[in-house]
Parts: C-alpha cells; sequence; structure tokens
C-alpha cells in the first residue's frame, strides 16, 4: 500500500461502549480479550498505552492470531476505499472501559499503519483517555464487527477533499478464535439517513394526525347519539 500515489487520511480510535459507539468504517469490539483487572489492582494509573498492559493481554489471549487476520482485512479495506476515491478510513476499536484493550489495539493498528501508508497519514485518538491522550464477546459465539464502506463517493484518481464521510452499505465481521477466521457477510439492517430533529417532526405529525382522528370519531358517536 506504501507506494500508492494517493492514500485516504487514516483515523484510529479507542472507546468505551458503556458510553456508546462512534460512527466508522469499521468499528471492532475487542470485549473478548481477557480484561487486565489485576494489573489496575496493583497501579491503577495504568492504560492500554503502557507496556505492562500489552503484555499482559498478548500473554494471556489469542490477541496476536487475532490481529494478523484483522490486518489483511484492513488493508483490503483501506484499498477499496482509496479505490472509490474516499479521503478518510476510520477504525474504531471498543471494549466495556475504553482505556485498556480498546486502546492497546488502537494503538497496535496505528502502528503497523503508519508503516504501511506513512507516519502523516494516520490519526490516533483515545475518546475515554482524553485529554490524557496525546494523539463480553463469547469464544463460542465469535466476535461480531460492523463495518461500513463509503459508496456515496465517485471513482477518481484523485483523493476527495470533501471532510465528512458518508455511511454506506454496512458488513458484519465475525471472528472465530477456534479457526482464527474472520467471516464478512452483509448487514441487512435498514437503517436511516433521518436526523433527530426530522424524525421528531414526522412523529410529532404522526402522533397529531392520530389526535385529529380521535376528535373525529368521537364527534360522530355525539352526533349518533
Amino acid at each position: 500500500m506504501a507506494d500508492a500515489h494517493c492514500q485516504p487520511d487514516v483515523v484510529v480510535s479507542s472507546f468505551a461502549f458503556k458510553t456508546g459507539a462512534p460512527e466508522a468504517n469499521l468499528v471492532i469490539d475487542v470485549r473478548f480479550l481477557p480484561d487486565p483487572r489485576p494489573l489496575m489492582e496493583e497501579i491503577p494509573a495504568l492504560d492500554g498505552t503502557h507496556g505492562a498492559v500489552g503484555d499482559f493481554l498478548r500473554t494471556r489471549s489469542c490477541f496476536d492470531q487475532f490481529f494478523e487476520v484483522l490486518k489483511s482485512r484492513i488493508a483490503a479495506l483501506v484499498q477499496d476505499l482509496r479505490s472509490r476515491g474516499c479521503h478518510r478510513a476510520e477504525f474504531a476499536f471498543g471494549c466495556t472501559g475504553g482505556q485498556h484493550r480498546s486502546v492497546f489495539a488502537a494503538e497496535r493498528l496505528a502502528d503497523w499503519l503508519r508503516e504501511e501508508l506513512g507516519d502523516g497519514k494516520i490519526h490516533v485518538m483515545h475518546r475515554e483517555l482524553s485529554p490524557r491522550s496525546s494523539t463480553a464477546t463469547d469464544f463460542s459465539a465469535g466476535l461480531t464487527l460492523s463495518a461500513h464502506l463509503d459508496t456515496s463517493q465517485p471513482h477518481s484518481p484523485a483523493c476527495s477533499s470533501a471532510s465528512s464521510r458518508s455511511s454506506g452499505p454496512s458488513f458484519k465481521c465475525t471472528y472465530y478464535p477456534d479457526s482464527n477466521c474472520l467471516q464478512i457477510e452483509e448487514d441487512t439492517t435498514v437503517r436511516t439517513s433521518l436526523s433527530c430533529e426530522d424524525m421528531g417532526a414526522m412523529l410529532g405529525c404522526g402522533l397529531a394526525r392520530v389526535r385529529a382522528l380521535r376528535d373525529k370519531r368521537r364527534k360522530l358517536l355525539r352526533t349518533e347519539c
């Protein structure tokens, strides 16, 4: 990927599911990794940027195997976004508290992408660590990820200069640790593009029509009586 003439900027972030997942091209749930609670009991100030947390996660889970498979998927997704003329790719890792497992995974991916794309194109953000940051899934059931590919941009030899990303088709990717396999399938869940204001206005209009219909029925009943 490094020799491509135009690469999209890449944002790699971490977040806590308990405070809600952000919009991203790929949202990755890493709650299958062990909770480093034993380390926190000894040194509460540790977060996913510290080596002790990384060592804990790598030695007590299948993270390395998972990460090798994930890299190929990320490379393919960045390549696809670039071919569509997209200027931006966003990857978000989530765990329960957003300070350890997701931070570690995000930092690892960012480091790898810097080698592939160049330092100037990779941006890192740890939502739950801000402003400190500088920059339960069952194994038998699998780990579910969701991806959104941007199809709103036309194919173009040059990268777009737009500052916002439109959501596109949605895909689910399930990781199976036993076979070290990632399975991707399209998410057919219907999504709405209406804003909160438009949705509220639509619901309000519907309620107003229901009230008008009830009033009309009451008047008819009074007339018949």
